[in-house]
């Protein structure tokens, strides 16, 4: 894919003649949060708008200072649950609790008000996780795929006019419609997973089925994912899940939905979002082609395909950054 050929030259020119704003969809609507927010406001902007991150605005400089989004608020989460788990096993506060007959329910809300209390300026990882990285509208479509490779491996990306001002919010999904809607043009449409994807080149991270859900999430945040696969004892696939899945919760059984085990909470999870239970993860095989890839995403409005052999063994997970980065040209 290194050489230089005719096919290549018109898909490196699709690429530099392509605008970044002809990526922004016309209807195009700038939702933000301000730094003030606190983190269950944040999450009811997500659900309502069915969004996965949202900008954060500084409120003292009257500037963007990142994204915030679901898999951001996982730390905290994780953190008082382990709070909560751990000092509930204490025999001292047991012994205070009996005390002072404070019941086990408002110990539970005195530690749920530090997460409503939370705002998001309080959380340091919002710019280091998901920076405000701008691209100006006229620059060429190459410089904003730069931004989604490996390399860098941002979700969004601001769309700016000359003048600064917000004109759009790029996605990885959005850059993937496109570049499928283009693929006419790639000259490697059809090469096979397992030309550009390698078992070992990247840590393969997945969660047991026993397990409970904030584990998952937990691990989530640890390896800098938006979902994982979920594996039986032999390493079958079994199911996924998704930062996305936090917004089934409510503020009040957010607690108490993520301690479940993964088989109960995912089965909530389909009661809520209407998915069928019986449907299987969406998989495919080193076999598959890359513009068959493409086109399970899309479909299927997924964010991540898992790589399994003929026996739904799991090998590796494809992620939206790994096919851009195979598209963003030899």
């Amino acid at each position: 894919m290194t050489q230089t050929t005719p096919e290549n030259a018109a898909w490196k020119e699709f690429l530099l003649s392509t605008r970044s704003g002809d990526l922004v969809p016309a209807d195009f609507k700038l939702i933000f949060v301000p730094s003030t927010a606190v983190i269950p406001e944040v999450i009811k902007v997500l659900v309502k708008n069915n969004i996965s991150s949202v900008p954060v605005m500084d409120v003292e400089t009257n500037q963007f200072s990142g994204l915030i989004d679901m898999i951001g608020l996982t730390p905290l989460l994780a953190d008082l649950l382990t709070l909560v788990v751990a000092t509930a096993e204490a025999k001292e506060l047991v012994d205070v609790l009996c005390r002072n007959q404070v019941d086990w329910e408002t110990f539970i809300q005195t530690e749920l008000q530090v997460f409503r209390d939370q705002t998001i300026a309080d959380m340091t990882n919002i710019s280091e996780r998901n920076p405000w990285a701008p691209v100006w509208e006229g620059f060429p479509l190459s410089s904003l795929l730069d931004m989604f490779s490996k390399n860098v491996n941002l979700h969004r990306v601001p769309i700016i006019d000359g003048d600064g001002n917000v004109v759009g919010l790029v996605s990885q999904s959005r850059v993937l419609e496109f570049l499928h809607k283009n693929i006419d043009k790639f000259p490697d449409a059809d090469i096979t997973v397992d030309s550009f994807w390698k078992p070992g080149h990247q840590p393969l991270v997945s969660v047991p089925i026993q397990e409970d859900a904030i584990v998952a999430f937990k691990q989530m945040f640890d390896f800098r994912v938006s979902g994982l696969p979920v594996v039986d004892s032999d390493n079958k696939i079994v199911g996924s899940i998704s930062a996305s899945d936090l917004k089934g919760s409510t503020e009040e059984t957010l607690f108490s939905d993520v301690k479940r085990p993964l088989k109960d909470y995912l089965a909530n999870c389909s009661r809520y979002f209407k998915r069928d239970p019986s449907s299987k993860p969406i998989t495919c095989t080193i076999n598959d082609t890359l513009k068959g890839v493409m086109a399970k995403l899309i479909e299927h409005r997924i964010h991540r395909i898992f790589i399994t052999d003929d026996d739904n063994t799991l090998e590796g997970v494809l992620s939206l950054c790994d096919v851009i980065s195979v598209l963003s040209g030899p």
